[in-house]
């Protein structure tokens, strides 16, 4: 038994590098035939960052059947790797852009700028991932800070009355001999840049400023203004918008207003606030509404006054008011709002919250006021009692209100025998202090 199984492992000690063999010939000589392949030329071996550039390598020979003799060669089998190249000093890969028919150019885009990459130069080499293998190129790539134009502010606040301001714009270093150039363009019609172009002479660089006019209102409060067009430089993409904030008059109202039961039945008024104005006109819509946790009755709140819950539906039917208001240039006021109601269909118990919707028809900011009361109706006078609690006394003056032909008479006694109550209870607790 011994015997056999030594003559089986010595077997197996014997095919095991047979079948290693033939299983890893084809490998072995891929690898031994891409050692073979060289990287003859690289163009351009100067890059700038925010430019993109289209790196070209060749090869003494294909380089395709060299990698993958089944499969056409893709875009993720080799990489233009720099070394060293990015911000944190990292290595920056860039995958084929384009081969020649022959394999014999690959094509690598590379992007860089200021944020993922630093100025340097860097060795460069081409990584096979699949083969573990690397080729060396036979020169090393720059990196460099161009020529940079760039926007000096992203925002400019323009108060609403200020028809004119400038949008200034930043190079980075002297121009070269044909000097610098630059344009700006604004995507709105009541915006007008007064000269199209800005420029730098060779040698100079600096500040220079756009000057832009508000020929109307603006369609919207941020105007993107944009550097294009430049000659002798490059727009730097993270600062080529300067967002113009147009600060027009912010409306908004009057919070928390209260309006009781009177003597005369006054008209509750919503009142607006302006902040700011403009040299345009300026307009908006509004809206009227109930908010919740107001309180007309659902239920009639007496026997005697059955259609109580018709009358609240009746006395806030109009709360609900769609309007226009427009403001002249320069204007602040603005007339303010009537709600219709009628108290002599209004519930004592009734607490109406009413708020306004305030939308930006030209040229006005809304104020943020969300779930804000802008005023409250009690169904009460003042001094009586508040809101959600209805003494017999209001009941009964609901009753006459409804029917005062019948129950006036009874109305004036019953208040006459309250007050009188009253005083004696006062009367009382000031005879028991005493004692």
């Amino acid at each position: 038994m011994g015997d056999r199984s030594y003559g089986i492992g010595v077997l197996v000690f014997l095919l095991v590098p047979l079948l290693r063999c033939g299983h890893g010939l084809n490998t072995t000589s891929e690898l031994s035939e891409l050692e073979n392949v060289v990287a003859r030329s690289v163009q351009p071996t100067h890059l700038q960052q925010y430019i993109t550039a289209t790196v070209t390598v060749g090869f003494n020979s294909s380089i395709c059947s060299h990698i993958d003799q089944e499969e056409q060669l893709s875009a993720q089998d080799v990489q233009l790797v720099l070394q060293g190249s990015s911000a944190a000093g990292r290595d920056q890969a860039f995958y084929v852009d384009s081969i020649s028919s022959n394999c014999t150019f690959l094509d690598f885009v590379v992007s860089l700028d200021g944020s993922n990459s630093r100025p340097g130069i860097f060795t460069a080499y081409l990584l096979l991932p699949k083969q573990h293998q690397q080729i060396l190129l036979p020169s090393r790539v720059s990196v460099a800070v161009p020529l940079l134009l760039a926007a000096v502010a992203s925002e400019i606040k323009v108060p609403s009355d200020q028809r004119a301001f400038e949008v200034a714009v930043q190079l980075n270093r002297p121009a070269a001999e044909h000097g610098v150039s630059v344009g700006l363009h604004v995507d709105d019609n009541s915006v007008q840049v007064d000269y199209s172009i800005v420029s730098w002479g060779a040698g100079t660089s600096g500040t220079k400023a756009f000057r832009v006019s508000l020929k109307s209102a603006p369609a919207s409060g941020r105007i993107q203004a944009r550097l294009t067009h430049a000659r002798g430089a490059v727009i730097n993409p993270g600062a080529a918008v300067t967002d113009l904030v147009v600060q027009s008059p912010i409306v908004g109202f009057k919070p928390d207003l209260g309006y009781y039961r009177g003597v005369n039945f006054s008209i509750p008024l919503l009142y607006f606030t302006v902040s700011g104005t403009s040299g345009f006109p300026s307009g908006f819509s509004y809206t009227t509404y109930l908010l919740s946790g107001s309180r007309p009755s659902s239920v009639p709140c007496h026997p005697l006054a059955a259609s109580c819950s018709l009358a609240d539906v009746e006395a806030v039917s109009n709360i609900t008011i769609f309007g226009t208001r427009w403001l002249r240039p320069g204007q602040q006021n603005v007339g303010p709002i009537e709600l219709p109601i009628n108290w002599g269909r209004l519930a004592p118990e009734a607490e109406l919250r009413v708020t306004v919707r305030i939308t930006p028809n030209s040229n006005v900011r809304v104020m943020q006021q969300t779930g804000h009361v802008a005023a409250i109706v009690f169904g009460t006078p003042p001094g009586r009692c508040p809101p959600g609690r209805v003494s017999c006394c209001d009941y009964l003056k609901l009753v006459c209100v409804l029917q005062p032909t019948a129950m006036s008479l009874g109305y004036v006694i019953f208040q006459q025998l309250m007050s009188l109550q009253l005083v004696l209870r006062v009367c009382m607790r000031h005879v028991l202090d005493q004692h």
